[in-house]
């Protein structure tokens, strides 16, 4: 399976590995009606970011699906701000990219973040209302694994967990630990370098 468009993003990764998680993905939704899917990582700058990407552009290019990623910083995630230079949002939807697939960033809502980010009222109100109008969501977290649940008390349904070879070395017990199959569904671990 190769993927063309926005191929630069790609650079790096495995279009096998990309592939086959993209099938996995693809099946656990005709399985069991998966709608919301949460990229996590185990440290920063492993390429959770990259990854959800092209996991996005790839559902929605290849099973022509509707996806919705959403950039959960409400700083803003940096790569992404940098990959989509000036753009303009309406009510946090980016507007004229060039992705095929819709953009949603929290940063660019007029919400007081302090009152607001953690509170898992809004939070679900908003993942409820897009789960009607998208056949996935794909969250590109701004937690790492130690924190996904308990700061944004989001409940995905899968996880796709990206981490360098050197990041599950140094962090075997504490990813073992947060990626209990009790209470977190892990469709994918990608070792990324």
């Amino acid at each position: 399976m190769e993927f063309e468009s926005n191929s630069s993003q790609r650079a790096g990764w495995d279009n096998q590995i990309i592939a086959k998680t993209l099938q996995t993905i693809h099946f656990e939704q005709k399985r069991r009606d998966l709608k919301l899917l949460t990229v996590t990582s185990a440290v920063a700058m492993a390429g959770k970011t990259t990854l959800s990407l092209t996991i996005a552009s790839g559902l929605a290019e290849v099973y022509k699906q509707k996806v919705l990623y959403i950039d959960l910083n409400p700083q803003g995630d940096v790569l992404l701000t940098q990959k989509l230079g000036k753009y303009q949002t309406r009510d946090g939807f980016v507007q004229g990219h060039s992705y095929p697939f819709s953009i949603y960033r929290i940063k660019d809502l007029i919400i007081d973040w302090s009152k607001n980010f953690f509170d898992s009222l809004f939070i679900g109100r908003l993942l409820e209302d897009f789960k009607n109008q998208f056949d996935l969501i794909l969250i590109d977290s701004n937690s790492t694994l130690s924190n996904i649940d308990h700061r944004l008390n989001i409940h995905a349904e899968g996880y796709v967990v990206v981490c360098s070879k050197k990041s599950l070395k140094e962090n075997q017990e504490l990813i073992a630990s947060q990626l209990n199959p009790d209470t977190h569904n892990v469709i994918a671990l990608i070792l990324n370098g």
